[in-house]
């Protein structure tokens, strides 16, 4: 990622994870990881759930008494600047699919929301992902340049038909809302297939 939209997005972080939002952000805890499932220092992915846990409460996030994310009010209060602004507002949280590299070598996704494709910058760093492996993910364009954020989460071959099936009931519904929680419901039936992992992930992703 850009070093520039790197140290923004660190700098917001630190900023809105003290002081006078430090019970913000332990609200925002508490509800993601109720609505995740809850990780624990020693886990395999801890790193990368609080990863995305920071993405999320500034990115997505809108505390209960408030009308706009962290990163909104983080522009609003900073001062417009037109590239970073639509940058850190445009972040893309989905559900994506790694198609390999392309004929410049580059890795591309596609998401399977939108079915849109995206080259991701020749600087992305090495994903450890293989062709047609899907995940809960982000990724911010600034000055044209696509990188993913650190944090996705990568999600079992074994029940792909059956997510599918349960987009193909939302799609067509711009509500916002609506696909954060159906992409967080895919985090938590993660999180519970990993705690039981002597049973096979179709039983647990359901979405009754």
């Amino acid at each position: 990622m850009d070093e520039k939209m790197e140290s923004l997005i660190e700098e917001a972080l630190r900023k809105y994870s003290q002081d006078e939002y430090y019970q913000t952000l332990i609200t925002a805890r508490e509800r993601y990881f109720h609505l995740t499932g809850a990780t624990f220092d020693d886990d395999d992915d801890f790193e990368g759930r609080m990863n995305s846990f920071n993405y999320w409460y500034l990115f997505e996030y809108i505390p209960q008494n408030k009308t706009r994310t962290m990163i909104r009010d983080c522009i609003i209060k900073k001062g417009p600047n037109s590239e970073e602004e639509n940058s850190l507002l445009g972040v893309q949280f989905s559900l994506f699919e790694y198609l390999g590299k392309n004929l410049r070598d580059m890795m591309t996704l596609k998401d399977i929301w939108t079915q849109k494709k995206t080259v991701l910058s020749a600087t992305q760093s090495a994903l450890p992902l293989v062709k047609n492996d899907y995940f809960i993910g982000r990724y911010i364009t600034f000055m044209g340049k696509n990188n993913l954020l650190p944090g996705y989460c990568l999600l079992p071959i074994e029940v792909k038909p059956d997510i599918y099936n349960q987009l193909s009931s939302l799609k067509g519904k711009e509500d916002l809302y609506l696909k954060q929680e159906f992409l967080l419901k895919l985090e938590f039936l993660k999180t519970k297939w990993k705690r039981y992992g002597h049973i096979n992930a179709k039983k647990l992703f359901t979405f009754a």
